[in-house]
């Protein structure tokens, strides 16, 4: 559950981006529909501004007929809900569609005079103006003549119900591909992660060599007074001579001017803390658990 403030925080999102409402978690996906926007605890004002961006076509279920309706307010909807009586509602022999008592006999009267294919047109549009999601007439015909082919009984409440589920179908493989998408991510995330462990220690121990010749200077090295180039004396007198032995020999860069050992000043270290360690140029995704929402069917 989340409290009010989340939820308005994340609607105020949706209207600043201009962008369709979705499951205020934000692990779902789940797209909210007319009547999920009016059931939000939000200010009038808000509501209209989110219900403007709504894009799925998906209508809420009525408790008691258990069909589908067109969502246009949720005054209309309460008022539906209301005045339905699912117990008056008995299907035509003819057309297979719902009619209340009062109407049957007049309809039954008219529909067994009418050619078959008007009978199963008023059948599609009765379960198109039902589904839970706008399916075309095409696509309902098409499931109709496959429960015909089946012998199965013309039953409008299971095939709007099947539909749904058609169409729940729909969104779970959607969301299959998302996993895979997620896995993929996720490979490749632990791919660079063990790449950048390896980089780490190598850093790690590039580092100690370096603390070490730190410290080792520190301990026996002193700065030439002319050019400040790192000196070791080596025994001796303490005369000296800036990159080579102060009798000759062991010629290396230096400004060759002479000094004493006592003339220099001490080498500091100029490394004292760890370098950072590597990070994953790819950020670790997110693992998007699912949310079953009660009452969706």
């Amino acid at each position: 559950m989340l409290c009010t403030p989340c939820v308005q925080k994340s609607m105020e999102e949706h209207i600043r981006e201009k962008t369709e409402p979705r499951c205020c978690a934000g692990v779902c996906n789940y797209q909210l529909s007319k009547y999920d926007v009016s059931c939000l605890p939000l200010k009038p004002d808000m509501l209209t501004s989110l219900l403007a961006l709504v894009i799925t076509k998906q209508r809420p279920q009525c408790p008691r007929c258990l069909f589908y309706i067109e969502f246009q307010t949720m005054e209309t909807y309460e008022q539906h809900v209301k005045f339905c009586n699912p117990n008056d509602m008995i299907p035509c022999e003819y057309c297979h569609c719902l009619y209340e008592i009062y109407q049957l006999d007049e309809h039954t009267a008219y529909c067994r005079n009418i050619p078959v294919h008007e009978r199963r047109q008023a059948f599609i549009d009765f379960i198109a103006s039902k589904l839970k999601y706008p399916f075309t007439p095409v696509q309902v015909r098409y499931y109709i003549e496959l429960q015909r082919q089946k012998r199965r009984t013309i039953d409008p409440h299971e095939i709007v119900d099947a539909l749904a589920l058609v169409e729940r179908g729909n969104y779970w493989r959607a969301r299959a591909q998302e996993d895979v998408t997620y896995r993929a991510q996720l490979e490749e995330y632990e791919r660079q992660l063990g790449s950048n462990v390896k980089r780490n220690e190598e850093l790690r121990r590039r580092y100690e060599e370096l603390m070490a010749d730190e410290a080792f200077k520190a301990q026996n090295c002193r700065l030439c007074p002319h050019c400040k180039r790192v000196v070791q004396h080596m025994g001796g007198c303490s005369s000296m001579v800036c990159g080579r032995n102060y009798h000759g020999g062991d010629q290396q860069s230096g400004c060759g001017k002479s000094f004493t050992w006592d003339d220099t000043k001490p080498y500091i270290p100029s490394i004292d803390t760890a370098p950072d360690k590597i990070k994953n140029s790819l950020p670790r995704p997110e693992n998007k658990h699912r949310i079953v929402h009660k009452g969706i069917r």
